[in-house]
């Protein structure tokens, strides 16, 4: 057996598997493959769900390194200029934003058609694959048959297509292929200008619709749309929001009213949103709550403390131990390395508890989470030459590398919404809390006040949330950084955070008001807030 300090558990961000040679068997030996990867496969499965951490990338990472269940897959991510190409042509007057659902049609359409190439094609006709050949070709000679082409190429192939024959109008000219900088004299007056570029959107768009139509595929092909929560610099919340919108709605229609139209064949084509569970009601999509239940796949890897060894959590970890590191059986990997107990905190239904419920009390219970919880033991570890135990597990520097990480965590979550500045404000509050991790709602908007006088005073950066106690009460719970209190019909207090309440049906989870609330237990050593008021976190 390894010892703990020989152990490679991998990287907590699944996009660093993306085509790694170095980790392509380690990869596919340590996914697990559940439910939720077979919920993803059908057919009607649009949007991948799930909260930082959960694995959205990985799942798409997966299917893209590995021909599985005779599908192939490609993962995208958007880039900050993407936006700001929509945003520049509707400053230009090219686009409203009813059009913005067309663009993203045709751009899906358009990179689905560089996946398929011509043996992926089923023979039953010359003609049938005409159009759909004679459109792929005019993109390779586009191009120069040099890339797959991502999302900010092609904005230039539908803008140079929809412009054609209009002196002196280009995706160059205007430019956005660059600096991504519209001059407002550029702007377009010309009435016939704008509808023939309107007219050639549409006729794109129906001939790209028209080319997937009558085609009869060997193979699942997979489009992956990540990275969609990325932050954007001098784009205003409405324009963002506008763009994921069109987005989202082009998925829908391309994957039902296009892909779903296909000849029954041996493959089919979708593609899939990978998006996080509170970006996903900004969709505004028609039927909503239907397309969660009959469209979605929700990561969720919550467990009990009773019932985590038959948990995909727990087997995730034994994978990561067990890799070349034979000797046990598949589920006494954690035990062997991690073997220490600590008194129950629930006596009534266990003896003590070990050590995998002492992370998990330390996490959100995400894949993510374990990874860097072990990375911080190991390197405690490494510099005592043991093997783990309570006291390395205890030690400062393993639980203060933890701490860091959630904080770090909480920051990239809030990226999308406003600066590392306005982070810095929003943890600020916590000092303000004079220590406590457990605190009553009036104790809560004392704090407040004291802490928003001060936010005024030193003109630290404002966030909308802050300008109201309950509207930053349901920041700080959606950020997980809170629970509130509720009571058993006994009497018995038990803790409610926002990731165990989420549910496929109830994406945005509420704070209870006028409750009782405690600072989760992993943040307590980077926010220099007292265990000894630490509230028990059981199931």
């Amino acid at each position: 057996m390894k010892k703990i300090s020989d152990l490679d558990f991998g990287y907590g961000d699944a996009s660093n598997y993306r085509n790694s040679r170095k980790y392509r068997e380690f990869f596919l030996s340590v996914f697990v493959k559940d439910e939720k990867l077979e919920r993803l496969m059908r057919e009607d499965t649009y949007f991948l769900i799930g909260d930082k951490g959960t694995g959205k990338t990985a799942y798409a990472v997966f299917l893209e390194n590995y021909e599985y269940r005779n599908t192939q897959s490609n993962v995208v991510n958007l880039e900050s200029t993407d936006y700001k190409v929509f945003m520049n042509l509707r400053k230009l007057g090219f686009l409203q934003l009813s059009d913005y659902s067309r663009v993203w049609k045709i751009i899906l359409l358009m990179i689905m058609s560089k996946l398929i190439n011509k043996q992926d094609i089923t023979a039953f006709g010359p003609k049938r694959s005409a159009q759909f050949e004679a459109l792929s070709d005019s993109i390779d000679s586009y191009y120069d048959n040099a890339f797959i082409p991502e999302i900010a190429t092609s904005f230039k192939y539908i803008f140079d297509n929809a412009c054609s024959g209009e002196a002196g109008i280009n995706f160059a000219a205007l430019g956005l292929q660059e600096n991504l900088k519209a001059s407002a004299s550029q702007r377009i007056s010309n009435e016939k200008t704008l509808q023939k570029f309107q007219n050639n959107l549409l006729d794109m768009e129906r001939r790209f619709s028209e080319a997937f139509c009558r085609l009869k595929i060997k193979k699942n092909k997979f489009l992956f749309i990540d990275s969609i929560d990325i932050r954007i610099d001098d784009l205003a919340d409405s324009e963002y929001k506008a763009c994921i919108q069109g987005l989202a709605t082009a998925i829908w229609e391309v994957n039902t009213s296009v892909f779903r139209s296909m000849p029954e064949s041996d493959g089919f084509l979708k593609v899939v949103l990978s998006i996080r569970t509170d970006m996903f009601p900004q969709l505004a999509l028609h039927n909503q709550a239907n397309k969660v239940r009959d469209n979605s796949v929700l990561l969720d890897w919550r467990t009990t403390y009773e019932n985590y060894k038959t948990s995909a959590l727990f087997n995730l970890c034994n994978n990561l131990l067990s890799y070349h590191n034979e000797g046990l059986p598949e589920d006494a990997y954690w035990d062997y390395y991690f073997p220490w107990f600590t008194d129950s905190t629930n006596y009534q239904k266990r003896v003590h508890d070990d050590s995998f419920i002492d992370c998990l009390r330390l996490s959100l219970s995400r894949p993510r989470d374990f990874i860097s919880i072990m990375k911080a033991i190991q390197a405690r570890c490494e510099k005592t030459t043991k093997q783990s135990d309570l006291e390395n597990f205890n030690n400062n520097d393993t639980q203060n590398e933890i701490s860091n990480y959630y904080i770090d965590e909480a920051r990239d979550w809030c990226l999308h919404k406003f600066s590392p500045e306005g982070f810095s404000t929003v943890l600020f509050f916590f000092q303000f809390l004079n220590g406590k991790s457990k605190f009553t709602y009036t104790e809560y908007t004392n704090s407040y006040k004291d802490y928003t006088q001060q936010v005024s005073d030193r003109n630290m950066e404002l966030i909308d949330a802050i300008l109201s106690p309950d509207d930053f009460l349901q920041l700080l719970y959606d950020l997980n950084t809170i629970c509130y209190y509720d009571k058993t019909q006994d009497g018995k207090e038990f803790f409610r955070f926002c990731y165990r309440e989420r549910e496929i049906y109830h994406l945005e989870p509420k704070v209870k008001l006028k409750s009782v609330y405690g600072v989760h237990y992993a943040l307590l050593k980077a926010l220099n807030l007292g265990r000894n008021s630490t509230p028990i976190l059981d199931e």
